[in-house]
């Protein structure tokens, strides 16, 4: 049986055995009872009580997948939102994008590993919510989560919303798994303390994973699926979808000092058999004058072994300072020159041990995160003063006139990227292609708000 398969497999016995013993969701503070709760979301909205025990599920055996058991690739699917605040489906094979919303009211949108849905974040006031789902051909719009039930999930009384934060599709499924954010009156936010999986099929609501204690979190899917990176203000823990965990963090660091309301976790890169993380972790006072080492680590997922593989003055920045491959072979990043460059930074390039490292490109990089391309053998970055560019081990760097002004990319495969253009003369999104010329998916005169895409890669 391929992984794919089992992962698919796992799920179903996930939610079947949460319908089996769904308990009510906990609320704090005096919130609203479970059973407002259960009354409130379109579909049934049930909770698994939050299993913090450390009994994983056991490790699915590497498998030999035959031919037979690849399933044929879905198309290359982009859902996006325009600077009009509606929601756009395009895949490879139309010749322009379905308009799914005329409302206005949608932030971001998200497209299924299939291609055939689409979940909407959509809010007309930015504190008032709804998670919704369509079809890509536009048909089939319904709520998944209601603003009342936003406003119902755990929160402290002072808190004026919850609203999506993190917001995914599990692999090769038709489930979404999300966080919220939790807002203010003022600065300041936290996400809130459960983990939701959303079945966007029949709108069940289950949450596997409580974190009451954390301040802020963001999670990490494996690439097989079975497996959750959470990173705290002070490490990495490992989840199964059932809500079990290991008893040890994977990695542990001092809380960093961003010198602003934001706490830094760290941004792990799964190897490929989801065996390994990387992660790169600054030093505790990114910001003083005399700044300690960055350092870089590979773990196992099981947190039976890990390794700093080097240490490094790096400069640290809110947008990424440091960008390991997806083979976590290589990594990229920045070191600021003297005062008198003028603030300009040197990319740098290097195995993930810290060898054979040199300076790649000088410029300004506070514009975005460096991507790297899925077979790692490329990588995308964006110059303040000249523009965009992109990168190979070994080879001088190639600029991408056609690219101006996209701070970043994302990776469809070795060679296809896209990102979104814009100017005072509009915006475009774009599909760039090594060695082709561009293609433009989308092109509108309006200003105002940038495109923001997700593609189903």
């Amino acid at each position: 049986m391929s992984t794919r398969r089992f992962t698919s497999i796992l799920i179903t016995l996930v939610f079947l055995a949460a319908a089996a013993t769904a308990c009510n969701l906990p609320f704090i503070n005096s919130e609203p009872s479970a059973e407002t709760v259960a009354s409130l979301t379109v579909a049934s909205l049930t909770a698994m009580a939050a299993d913090s025990g450390t009994e994983g599920l056991p490790t699915p055996t590497p498998e030999i997948i035959e031919p037979s058991d690849i399933p044929e690739a879905a198309p290359l699917s982009v859902a996006f939102v325009a600077p009009d605040g509606n929601a756009y489906y395009w895949n490879e094979y139309l010749n322009t994008p379905n308009q799914l919303t005329t409302t206005g009211d949608v932030r971001a949108a998200y497209v299924s590993p299939d291609g055939t849905l689409v979940a909407l974040a959509r809010s007309a006031d930015e504190s008032t919510y709804s998670l919704d789902v369509v079809n890509s051909d536009g048909t089939g719009l319904r709520t998944l989560v209601s603003p009342e039930a936003f406003a119902a999930f755990p929160r402290p009384v002072d808190a004026l919303s919850s609203i999506p934060n993190q917001v995914e599709w599990l692999l090769d499924t038709h489930t979404i798994i999300m966080n919220t954010r939790i807002t203010f009156e003022g600065p300041g936010s936290a996400t809130g303390e459960n983990l939701y999986l959303i079945d966007a099929d029949d709108g069940s609501i289950t949450a596997p994973i409580s974190i009451p204690d954390a301040w802020f979190f963001r999670f990490t899917i494996s690439p097989d699926g079975s497996k959750i990176a959470i990173s705290l203000p002070e490490g990495i823990e490992i989840y199964n979808l059932d809500g079990s965990k290991l008893e040890r963090k994977v990695l542990a660091y001092e809380f960093i000092n961003t010198a602003s309301e934001y706490a830094w976790v760290a941004s792990p890169v799964w190897s490929a058999d989801s065996q390994t993380l990387a992660a790169v972790v600054p030093p505790k006072e990114p910001f003083s004058d005399v700044v300690a080492d960055s350092t870089v680590w590979l773990v196992s997922a099981d947190g039976l072994s890990g390794e700093m593989t080097f240490s490094r003055k790096m400069t640290y920045t809110p947008d990424g300072f440091a960008f390991i491959s997806p083979d976590l072979r290589k990594i990229l990043y920045l070191t600021q020159l003297d005062p008198s460059s003028s603030g300009k930074y040197a990319l740098n390039l290097s195995n993930l041990d810290g060898s054979d490292s040199y300076e790649y490109a000088v410029g300004s990089f506070f514009a975005g995160p460096v991507t790297w391309s899925t077979d790692s053998t490329k990588f995308y970055y964006y110059d303040n003063d000249t523009g965009a560019y992109m990168g190979q081990p070994g080879q001088a760097p190639q600029s991408l006139p056609d690219f101006s002004g996209v701070k970043t990319v994302e990776w469809i495969d070795g060679s296809r990227f896209i990102g979104a253009s814009g100017t005072e003369g509009g915006w475009k999104l774009l599909l760039g292609t090594v060695g082709s010329a561009t293609g433009v998916i989308y092109s509108t005169p309006a200003s105002g708000e940038s495109i923001i895409f997700t593609i189903n890669r």
